[in-house]
């Protein structure tokens, strides 16, 4: 599933269920943590990296750690 999603236009496509905004705004504080960036430039990163798509689905409560693993 996680190497499924690349990056983050198909993060929020598969999960539409939550706001496009909210998503975006999530998605771009991980970048900026995971990084160590600014705000600013995590916007601008298109690729995610595969703990960055956990950390997005464990703030959601979609992630289990079995699931990944099917």
């Amino acid at each position: 599933m996680l190497n499924q999603i690349s990056c983050k236009k198909v993060l929020l496509y598969k999960y539409k269920f939550i706001p496009v905004k909210e998503g975006r705004a999530t998605i771009n504080e991980i970048i900026a943590e995971k990084r160590n960036l600014p705000i600013k430039e995590a916007k601008l990163k298109r690729l995610l990296r595969p703990s960055e798509v956990i950390e997005f689905l464990k703030r959601y409560d979609l992630y289990s750690s079995e699931s990944h693993l099917v």
